[in-house]
């Protein structure tokens, strides 16, 4: 998975921009703009209506690992009919995995099931998109395109959080789970008149793996347990401390202009300086802040915090999304996203594991506050992401 939703709007209206128009991409960043409305909000919801964190840790747990499971025959889809197939036959699953989300009061589905939906939905996206964004994108502007893209977006995919916490919090999340659901249903039908040549590629995995995809994969590795903490236990942590969705919603949200600012400072220096300097810095200021977050005791202190990790998160971000697309086009594309997704799955999936082992020992905001501090070591390994071969101003 990529570093954050907000890419994928991102990269649709890029091609929007650079490319004859295509519904397909504006569809998709609708999709991306209204699942921001809910996504934070997904494990407070189950811990609302199962009161456990065990049971929160065990549904990621198990999408995770189904997902991992998932990632080879992702690849022969993308390899036998195209990306956009593959994306196609994701978004049924979405619908069925937020409508499964919204029905559990009602006909109480077993929580794996729902995990599993979940997992199948990610699983045949997230390769397919990366495949696509990583072709489209052009090796001397990277980090600026994206940074553009970002900016560009960022108001519609970060004002989601508020704007869905004002729903849920006033109309309910069944109402949000509701809208949320029908906006998505209406994006997979244009996908299924969509042509596109067949890729008709064979897999060759042996032939690209060595150690310094070994290296890239620990990196991304990195990047996937910092968004799962970021997405999955943080906004747990925050609810506990500041009560309602609404409050939640603006903290999530109040780092917006400084991300935006920052992002466009990054994106017009990153491409022409060192990427793995920004790298640098961001992941280990952003570890640091990310190890304060279980400091956090009120909105202020929360909303402090999550500005400034605005910040330090925008610093690395694009650089790293770059250098990630760069490497891609020294290998063969769709083993190297392969490998890096199912790379990251395994990293989450030790994560979850091990969360879901505490669980037995501790309390639930006693593992809440180990999740943030293994996600805040975890985010150091972003460090380990290696220039491209590609990249003019590589320093590793």
């Amino acid at each position: 998975m990529i570093i954050s939703e907000s890419h994928l709007s991102q990269h649709h209206i890029f091609r929007l921009k650079n490319t004859e128009l295509n519904e397909i991409y504006a569809v998709m960043s609708i999709r991306s703009t209204v699942i921001s409305l809910i996504n934070i909000f997904i494990p407070i919801y189950l811990y609302t209506i199962t009161y456990s964190i065990r049971t929160i840790v065990f549904f990621w747990l198990v999408m995770f690992a189904v997902e991992m499971l998932l990632e080879y025959p992702a690849m022969r889809l993308i390899a036998h009919f195209g990306p956009k197939h593959s994306i196609a036959f994701s978004l049924p699953f979405l619908v069925l995995y937020f409508w499964g989300l919204w029905t559990y009061p009602v006909y109480h589905w077993p929580i794996w099931l729902i995990a599993i939906l979940g997992a199948i939905t990610m699983a045949f996206f997230w390769q397919a998109y990366h495949y696509d964004f990583s072709k489209c994108k052009e090796k001397k502007r990277a980090t600026k395109q994206i940074s553009t893209m970002y900016i560009i977006i960022a108001f519609l995919t970060a004002a989601g959080p508020l704007v869905g916490g004002i729903i849920a919090q006033r109309f309910g999340l069944n109402l949000l789970f509701g809208v949320v659901t029908g906006l998505i249903l209406i994006t997979i039908f244009p996908l299924f008149v969509q042509r596109e040549p067949h890729v008709r590629h064979k897999p060759q995995i042996r032939k690209i793996f060595n150690k310094s995809i070994l290296r890239q994969i620990v990196a991304y590795g990195g990047t996937g347990v910092e968004l799962s903490t970021t997405m999955v236990f943080w906004p747990l942590f925050l609810f506990f401390v500041v009560g309602t969705y609404e409050k939640v919603g603006f903290v999530v949200a109040a780092s917006l202009a400084v991300t935006v600012i920052v992002t466009y400072l990054i994106g017009q220096i990153a491409d022409k300086r060192s990427k793995k300097y920004f790298i640098n810095v961001g992941a280990l200021l952003t570890a640091a802040l990310d190890a304060l977050r279980i400091f956090v005791f009120s909105v202020m202190t929360a909303s402090i915090v999550n500005v400034l990790r605005g910040v330090t998160h925008s610093l690395y971000e694009s650089p790293f999304t770059a250098e990630y697309y760069l490497h891609a086009d020294e290998q063969s594309r769709i083993e190297y996203m392969f490998l890096m997704e199912i790379g990251v799955d395994f990293f989450r999936v030790i994560f979850f594991g091990f969360l879901f082992f505490l669980t037995f020992y501790l309390t639930g905001p006693q593992v809440l506050v180990w999740a943030l501090l293994i996600g805040a070591a975890f985010t150091f390994l972003i460090t380990l992401m290696p220039a491209a071969k590609n990249d003019k101003n590589a320093i590793n």
